[in-house]
C-alpha cells in the first residue's frame, strides 16, 4: 500500500448550473463540483467503480488498481493499492463491501477479496464460472452473486460457488445485479435484457426489457430502477414506468448509473453528464458546468448521502449552496 498527502485547497472548482425541464419555471441547485484527477490523488483517470466503506472513504477503482480518500482529518489522504499488494489485477472493473466490511473486487481475472490486511483471490480454478467479472452484488444471506463473461452468474455462499448460465445464452455480459428484499435476484444483461432469480425460478423479457441492461438500484423506497441504452425503467408496486429522451428531460437513453441522494432522491449517469430526479423532471449537470467528464462510467452515494460519479477523466462529487 502506497500513501500521499492533498491539502483540500486544490480540489475545489466553482460553476454554474444548468437545468434540462419540461416546464417553464423550476427551480435549480447551483452546484460547486469537485474533480479529482491523476494530477489530483488517482492512480487513473479512468474510473470503472467506486465504492463507500464504513469510515467514508471513498474506494476509486481505475485501470492502475485502487486508489482510496480519506478526508476524515480535514486533508485528503490517499492510499493506493494494485497487484504488489495481492489484488489479481489492476484493472478495477466493480467493488463492493459485504456485510462483514471486505471489499469484493471484480476484475478480468477474477476476484480479490481484502479484509483490510490480505487479499484473497478466487478464479476458475476455484469454482468461479468466469475469470472476467463484472458486477457483484450482496443478498439479505450474505450470498455473495458475480456477474462474468459468457452471460454466466455465480453465486458464491462463503464457501461454494453455484453456477448459472442466464437464458442458456452464452454470448454477450452480466453487466449489473440487484439484490432486493423481497429475495429476488435481478439480473442484467447485454445480450439478454432482464431477468429475475428467485433462488428457484427464472424469470426473463421482464416488462419486454431486452435492450443493453447496464446498470440497477434498489431505491429506498422500494422502487427497482433499471438503466439501458434505451432509456430508464423504474418498477414501483408492480407498476412499470420508463424514461427516455422522447417522454423526459434525461440527455441521454444511455443510462451508466443509479444512485440516491441524502434527499432520496434518484441521479443517473448517462454518456452526456449526471441528471436528478425532481419529483416531475431531471435537471441535468454536465461539463460545461463543471462536472469533470461527460462519459459517466459509475455512480454512487456516500454514507452523507452525497454522489459520487466516476467517468473516463476521473471522478467527480459536489456542494450544494
Amino acid at each position: 500500500m502506497k500513501n500521499k498527502l492533498f491539502f483540500s485547497a486544490f480540489l475545489l472548482i466553482i460553476i454554474t448550473c444548468l437545468y434540462s425541464c419540461f416546464e417553464d419555471e423550476e427551480p435549480t441547485t447551483e452546484m460547486e463540483w469537485i474533480n479529482f484527477n491523476e494530477d489530483y490523488g488517482l492512480a487513473d483517470n479512468y474510473v470503472r467503480s467506486i465504492a463507500i466503506d464504513s469510515e467514508n472513504r471513498k474506494w476509486f477503482g481505475t485501470n492502475a488498481g485502487i486508489s482510496v480518500l480519506n478526508t476524515q482529518s480535514g486533508i485528503a489522504e490517499w492510499s493506493y493499492f494494485d497487484t504488489s499488494d495481492g489484488i489479481i489485477n489492476d484493472t478495477i472493473q466493480v467493488m463492493t463491501f459485504d456485510n462483514n466490511g471486505d471489499l469484493w473486487i471484480g476484475t478480468p481475472q477474477g476476484i480479490s477479496v481484502y479484509n483490510g490486511t490480505n487479499f484473497t483471490n478466487y478464479t476458475e480454478a476455484d469454482s468461479l464460472v468466469n475469470n472476467d467479472v463484472r458486477s457483484i452484488s450482496i443478498d439479505d444471506d450474505d450470498n455473495i452473486w458475480i456477474g462474468t463473461r459468457n452471460n454466466s452468474v455465480s453465486k458464491y455462499d462463503g464457501s461454494t460457488f453455484t453456477n448459472y448460465i442466464v437464458k442458456d445464452e452464452t454470448t454477450g455480459h452480466i453487466h449489473t445485479i440487484c439484490c432486493t428484499s423481497d429475495g429476488l435476484v435481478w439480473i442484467g444483461s447485454c445480450s439478454t435484457g432482464l431477468s429475475s432469480f428467485d433462488g428457484t425460478n427464472w424469470t426473463h423479457n421482464i416488462n419486454n426489457i431486452n435492450d443493453f441492461v447496464n446498470t440497477s438500484y434498489s431505491a429506498s423506497d422500494g422502487a427497482l430502477w433499471i438503466g439501458t441504452s434505451r432509456g430508464l425503467y423504474k418498477m414501483s408496486n408492480d407498476i412499470w414506468s420508463h424514461f427516455n429522451m422522447t417522454s423526459s428531460s434525461i440527455p441521454s437513453n444511455g443510462i451508466s448509473g443509479i444512485s440516491e441522494d441524502y434527499e432520496n432522491k434518484i441521479w443517473i449517469g448517462t454518456n452526456l453528464g449526471v441528471s436528478k430526479h425532481e419529483d416531475t423532471y431531471w435537471e441535468s449537470y454536465a461539463e460545461i458546468d463543471g462536472l469533470v467528464s461527460n462519459i459517466i462510467i459509475t455512480m454512487v452515494s456516500d454514507n452523507d448521502g452525497k454522489i459520487w460519479v466516476g467517468t473516463d477523466k476521473g471522478a467527480s462529487t459536489y456542494d450544494e449552496f
